[in-house]
């Protein structure tokens, strides 16, 4: 094998440095291994600082060959990100293909997501900063690396981030990578579709034309694989390795898809935090591209998520407790005020619009002396989610069967060509002729304060 020029030169590490770190390949430094070979870890010497480096070797009869293994190391030569695993060197002696990158030590996410007893012990906040590190990255790839150019991943996947010790995400493995131009696809690309089964674009497997699009569609898979808890091809995952993904698509139902949230976290879930990565999840699975957002929308969306998260108030994803219309889901569907006697009560109320339209909408009370709704009107991001805030007055004593008199009327329309939170008026939500007017009534009631 010929020796690499240019930069790689200074990153070239000896096979005998390989074979001290390894063992000479032993078992015991064996940690994983692919249809590109095995991966082991090992300690360098003082040269290399003493580093606890994961040496990925090729196999000989590897789908990786020489081609993949000169075009990751070029790649990853130039990447500098967070969320991008870094490069070490490689070695490429006695026809080896070596790459050597920093030491992930909680290993790939795919290991956690076989093993139910991993998975559970990341929580719903940490599944969503691993999504939002491996989101990062792959915008990196796609809108970082300079003005003309984009990197499509090509094979990214669950077993392609690694976690370091602070649970991290690292993309790795760009053997099948490509350099492409921005503000174009791909379209010289004819030779055989790479990448993983499940995980596959089916525009691009059909097309074999590669966008940044199909590393989107990827990660939205990976998304449903975290509000799972299982890997898209699991044998966990209804018993049959290729239902899984099927049965999400299908079940877009918004009360049927709430029974494939991994059971260990759906008690830590607020609800809207779901309802923004379901429906960012679906989007980036949309058979029509255009549908599928750019990976900063994403990181946007993830970031939210964690927002909504953290706000206090938010109620427990919840099959049942919701109203779903042809725009809106509402959550609660039954508002719940904390009762503390001659205090203000507070509760929150969540409207998802599930439409790939703007969606305005009021709310009314049969009590506006008591009640305060802020806001009381405005217009919905298609595939977003509106915080309500419903201030009530105090009481001086519990009312009987903690019911509480105040009902809310929730009504919602397609928003006008040009409305705004400003300009909506009552007249807007009239009903007329081939116009839709959504209305939910919402009761209330009083609850205990623990």
């Amino acid at each position: 094998m010929s020796s690499s020029k240019g930069n790689l030169e200074n990153y070239l590490i000896p096979l005998e440095e390989i074979n001290l770190a390894t063992k000479n390949f032993s078992l015991e430094r064996f940690i994983g291994g692919g249809g590109f070979g095995k991966v082991y870890v090992g300690e360098l010497s003082e040269r290399w600082q003493n580093r606890t480096a994961a040496i990925k070797r090729r196999a000989p009869d590897s789908y990786q060959g020489e081609d993949e293994f000169r075009n990751e190391l070029h790649m990853i030569l130039k990447f500098k990100h967070e969320n991008i695993i870094s490069f070490i060197g490689y070695c490429d002696e006695a026809d080896e293909m070596i790459i050597v990158y920093e030491y992930a030590t909680n290993g790939s996410l795919d290991h956690h997501l076989q093993y139910a007893n991993k998975m559970c012990d990341i929580a719903w906040t940490q599944r969503l900063k691993i999504c939002l590190g491996a989101a990062k990255g792959l915008d990196y790839l796609h809108s970082g690396l300079g003005e003309h150019t984009r990197v499509i991943h090509r094979d990214f996947k669950s077993a392609n981030i690694l976690l370091d010790e602070n649970l991290v995400a690292k993309i790795c493995d760009f053997g099948l990578s490509k350099w492409g131009p921005k503000n174009r696809p791909i379209t010289h690309l004819n030779t055989k579709v790479a990448g993983t089964q499940f995980y596959l674009d089916p525009a691009y497997h059909e097309s074999h034309i590669l966008r940044k699009e199909s590393d989107v569609y990827s990660f939205g898979v990976v998304l449903f694989e975290m509000l799972s808890g299982m890997l898209v091809y699991s044998e966990r995952s209804l018993g049959n390795k290729a239902a899984f993904l099927m049965t999400l698509v299908r079940q877009s139902d918004e009360k049927k898809v709430h029974e494939l949230v991994d059971p260990h976290i759906r008690h830590q879930i607020s609800s809207p935090s779901f309802f923004i990565i379901k429906e960012v999840a679906y989007q980036c699975i949309s058979l029509n591209l255009k549908e599928r957002p750019s990976m900063a929308i994403v990181i946007g969306k993830i970031e939210h998520a964690l927002d909504i998260q953290g706000l206090p108030g938010s109620d427990v994803l919840t099959i049942t407790d919701m109203c779903v219309g042809d725009f809106l889901i509402l959550h609660p569907s039954k508002l719940k005020f904390p009762l503390e006697l001659k205090k203000h009560s507070l509760c929150s109320l969540h409207l998802t619009n599930k439409t790939d339209q703007f969606i305005a909408f009021k709310i009314q009370t049969t009590t506006p002396l008591e009640c305060n709704v802020r806001p009381n009107n405005g217009i919905i991001l298609p595939r977003s989610v509106c915080n309500i805030t419903v201030i009530k007055r105090a009481v001086k004593e519990a009312p009987p069967g903690m019911m509480c008199k105040s009902k809310f009327k929730v009504k919602a329309v397609v928003a006008p060509n040009g409305a705004t939170t400003n300009n909506i008026t009552n007249r807007m939500f009239d009903k007329e002729e081939n116009k839709v007017v959504e209305e939910f009534t919402l009761r209330a009631i009083y609850i205990h304060v623990s």
